[in-house]
């Protein structure tokens, strides 16, 4: 797909649901031919098991930031924090 703007995509048009929807496969260098159609590949095996591609997607990506967010370092300054709220002292 060529935009008025002049970017270039990847996309897959389906339908799901009976509803009709788009999902961005890469934006045109930075995603080749060949990769695109892998991934419009993995796309449509996901649409024949009944699994929507972009709900897939969004689901994915938010489960990447909550993993990133449940660091070790996070969590301490998080119970410093409200230890410090409280007015708890300090552990040792």
């Amino acid at each position: 797909m060529v935009q008025p703007s002049g970017g270039k995509l990847w996309r897959l048009k389906y339908r799901i649901a009976g509803k009709e929807k788009k999902l961005s496969l890469g934006r045109y260098p930075d995603v080749v031919l060949k990769e695109a159609r892998e991934r419009a590949a993995d796309a449509r095996k996901l649409i024949a098991s009944g699994i929507d591609p972009s709900e897939k997607k969004q689901f994915d990506r938010l489960g990447a930031t909550l993993n990133a967010a449940n660091t070790f370092g996070i969590v301490g300054e998080e119970h410093i924090a409200k230890s410090e709220r409280r007015g708890e002292p300090p552990s040792q």
